[in-house]
């Protein structure tokens, strides 16, 4: 009974202390929130779509807001200029990511580089640029081998998928994400014709699992009364984290075993390379090439994905996007290649139309607040303070694009074939920016452009694709399969 006593104290204490803090004001300059309630906070409120909830939140209460995720002060912002002054002006107070403990325990005590925080980010950031401008991706045989995902992926599906059979689009772009990223960073090459695949599933299904994790908020991760409990709770229990970090580790031993500095294979020599092979820095190289998976294969994958449903949803743009590659390529040739990518001034513009109205992910990962600071029209934003920016309302907003809820590519044909952080904010702004963008924007251009100079694509059932937003780390759609059908 004593014991029962002292849990019903405990509750009642955390209770009051919760409350306090929440309705306590902070700051003449605070932000203004929906009200929280004890224990929850505002989490209650965020729905199945939070980044939509945001976009409603907005509109009552300004482009940058507060809420409470649990005991966890949330800033919210939907400003592009206030994610400017964020994620670049004012990087040092920001530059660290939200210590959840999901996300610690998904990073080694965030020792990584896109789940770095601190010394480790910092000094790894500086190894990992160094090392990714002496790779050249040609010399590894990158672009070759893409080239040849792409053949194999055509032969594939005028083998087993003509004469209107279902083409199963998901499984084909996680293959064929997932082969690139093995030849980048283990120079191993998989086939896609492949049934077994057991190297992509020993990676791929818990990759998939901790995107779903990560993406999902916990009350473990932000109820302090639950955090001791949960920290022990999922680091004995969550295996998916591990099993990828073996798969890494096996072959990372295996490249240090015949290591030559003269001839390097992958990104792994040259991480090898850089950090050397010190046992005390091992776990810090396999947390850099985890987060270097995490992050190539399953947003490109789903964009891809994504982009094939925006065409068979707008087939106008689909025969425009046609007509420009035959006009680029001629008339003799089937294959597209990197080279013609200057000359495609439509199909780049979709590209890009494509990321701002369906991005893969709504948020990126929230950062922190290092220590009190202003933002914006001198919005008071606490030391603590989880920042989330809302990159899907930047999306989405009448003052950067006119007439935002269309779907028009025409937006971007004044603008370059080249792809930067200012035009799809999803990848990132400032020094945290996606590392990778531009071989995920290559991988993207061939498959997207070949499928379509090839094969004309529609639903199974005629109809327009149904857009199921399913949160999580990424948005992923209901999954759903394609009719292609030749076009010679």
């Amino acid at each position: 009974m004593d014991i029962l006593n002292f849990f019903l104290l405990l509750i009642i204490v955390y209770l009051i202390h919760s409350s306090y803090v929440k309705f306590r004001s902070i700051h003449p300059n605070q932000l203004s929130g929906p009200i929280p309630i004890p224990f929850l906070g505002n989490l209650h409120q965020l729905g199945k779509l939070p980044h939509r909830t945001f976009m409603s939140l907005q509109k009552i209460y300004g482009p940058i807001f507060r809420l409470y995720f649990g005991d966890t002060y949330t800033v919210v912002v939907c400003s592009l200029d206030i994610a400017k002054e964020i994620y670049i002006d004012k990087f040092d107070n920001f530059s660290d990511r939200s210590a959840t403990t999901t996300f610690e325990l998904h990073s080694s005590n965030f020792s990584g580089i896109s789940s770095g925080n601190g010394e480790y980010w910092k000094k790894n950031k500086i190894v990992v640029s160094k090392a990714l401008r002496r790779i050249n991706l040609n010399e590894l045989g990158v672009y070759n081998f893409l080239e040849l995902q792409v053949n194999q992926l055509l032969n594939i599906i005028n083998k087993d998928y003509k004469n209107k059979k279902q083409f199963p689009i998901r499984t084909f772009t996680q293959k064929y994400s997932i082969s690139t990223m093995f030849k980048y960073v283990f120079s191993e090459e998989l086939n896609l014709d492949d049934n077994e695949m057991s190297n992509i599933n020993n990676i791929a299904k818990p990759i998939d699992k901790i995107f779903k994790e990560l993406g999902t908020g916990k009350l473990g991760d932000y109820i302090n009364l639950f955090k001791p409990f949960f920290y022990y709770y999922s680091k004995y229990t969550d295996k998916h984290f591990y099993n990828v970090k073996e798969q890494v580790k096996k072959r990372y031993h295996e490249h240090l075993s015949n290591f030559n500095s003269k001839k390097h294979r992958d990104l792994i020599d040259y991480l090898i390379e850089e950090f050397g092979s010190d046992e005390k820095k091992i776990d810090i190289v396999i947390q850099i090439i985890f987060d270097v998976l995490l992050a190539g294969i399953e947003t490109t994958a789903l964009a891809i994905e994504l982009a094939t449903m925006i065409l068979v949803n707008n087939p106008e743009v689909q025969e425009k996007v046609y007509d420009e590659l035959r006009s680029v390529v001629g008339p003799n040739r089937n294959r597209v290649y990197l080279t013609d990518k200057s000359k495609t001034l439509y199909t780049n513009a979709m590209i890009k139309e494509n990321f701002r109205t369906h991005p893969s992910g709504p948020f990126g990962i929230p950062r922190v607040a290092k220590e009190n600071c202003y933002v914006g029209d001198s919005y008071f934003v606490p030391k603590g303070a989880q920042i989330i920016v809302n990159f899907f309302s930047l999306s989405y907003n009448e003052d950067i694009y006119k007439n935002c809820e269309q779907y028009d590519p025409n937006r971007f044909l004044n603008s370059t074939a080249h792809i930067s952080n200012e035009e799809y904010y999803t990848f990132g702004l400032g020094p945290r920016a996606c590392l990778g963008l531009h071989l995920a924007i290559d991988e993207y251009y061939l498959f997207i452009t070949n499928l379509i100079l090839n094969y004309k694509i529609s639903s199974v059932d005629g109809n327009k694709i149904n857009y199921d937003e399913n949160y999580g780390l990424t948005l992923k759609p209901t999954e759903f399969n394609l009719v292609l059908e030749p076009r010679n």
